[in-house]
């Protein structure tokens, strides 16, 4: 067995977990400083940075004219976020997402993916102008987003503020975010809690890409076919820093950051990855592609039917979700032959 990509292997799963550790750490700090929700920093910055391996492969594939890769890395991108890794995560640890999830967010997500179903189902296409569409629909849900949390943190922290002068005669030093597990990433300074976050993304980035080349490379010295390892090991792989920075983000109880980065990074996908893509060079979708599109749909309308029946994730949620993600991996195994 190659004794260099076993290390790579490992050597690309400690980059990877210490890259989710410092993001998840440095995101908390940045969102303490600057007065937004956790909640906004794992849709924006969060889900931004562990969403780039899917931007950098599907702008690479559109634009050597390979479009229909392009959908298909975002799409197959996205139902694995909200199949296996939220399912996943839920079966570890209870998920209790908060009411903008629902009530703001999801419902976008579902918005967007529709849009491009029927556009694509119309055209066969993601033309410009669709391109345009999704790519100011997403930079103006990120404004509203920081500017709605700015407002919402300063009323929470001017209330506290007027109560501790009323009752004490002293003021608050540090912004606090209600509902947060601790205040230790509160005393990072800004350069610092910038800092973990371009290590974390950067540790990330490196991890994945060794992960995938060793675990490629040992897969095809065990006489795995190439097929197989396309299937699993690159289609999982640019899912890798999603996945990671949700597993450490609910271990240490940052619920709201880890749920962000699942629909933000998912909504930058469809309205960032394919709007930015398309409005640069138009997109031919597949009719393969359509069904994929609808069931993106489908899961997203089925979390939220399950948030509003249980209130939250659990174990039983969390295993329907994964036998639900893997058994669409399945049928596009022996749906789609091999090259």
């Amino acid at each position: 067995m190659p004794i260099f990509d076993l290390f790579f292997l490992a050597l690309g799963g400690l980059l990877l977990w210490f890259g989710a550790d410092r993001l998840v750490e440095g995101a908390s700090a940045l969102a303490r400083r600057v007065g937004i929700s956790e909640l906004v920093i794992g849709l924006t910055i969060v889900a931004l940075g562990t969403s780039l391996p899917e931007f950098l492969v599907s702008f690479t594939a559109a634009v050597t004219g390979y479009s229909s890769i392009s959908v298909a890395n975002v799409v197959g991108s996205n139902i694995f976020n909200l199949g296996l890794i939220l399912g996943g995560v839920a079966m570890l640890r209870p998920v209790m997402p908060e009411r903008d999830i629902m009530r703001r967010d999801a419902p976008i997500l579902v918005c967007c993916t529709t849009f491009i179903l029927v556009c694509a189902s119309v055209t066969g296409s993601l033309p410009r102008w669709a391109g345009a569409v999704l790519t100011l629909t997403f930079a103006g849900y990120i404004a509203w987003l920081i500017i709605k949390s700015r407002m919402e943190f300063a009323a929470v922290n001017a209330s506290l503020q007027t109560v501790l002068s009323s009752r004490t005669g002293s003021t608050l030093n540090s912004p606090v975010l209600p509902g947060e597990p601790d205040r230790t990433t509160a005393e990072l300074p800004l350069w610092r809690a910038l800092g973990g976050i371009a290590a974390g993304l950067i540790a990330l980035t490196l991890g994945s890409r060794l992960v995938v080349n060793g675990a490629t490379a040992i897969a095809a010295w065990l006489g795995v076919s190439e097929w197989l390892i396309g299937l699993t090991i690159v289609a999982g792989g640019t899912s890798l820093p999603e996945l990671v920075t949700c597993v450490v983000a609910s271990f240490k109880g940052r619920n709201e950051m880890m749920l962000g980065n699942l629909i933000g990074s998912d909504l930058f996908n469809f309205a960032g990855v394919l709007g930015i893509t398309a409005l640069l060079r138009p997109l031919s979708v597949d009719a393969s592609a359509l069904p994929n599109l609808a069931l993106s749909v489908f899961t997203v309308l089925l979390i939220l039917l399950l948030l509003r029946l249980r209130g939250r994730l659990g174990k039983a949620e969390g295993l329907l979700l994964l036998t639900f993600g893997l058994g669409r991996w399945v049928l596009d195994a022996f749906s789609t032959p091999p090259l």
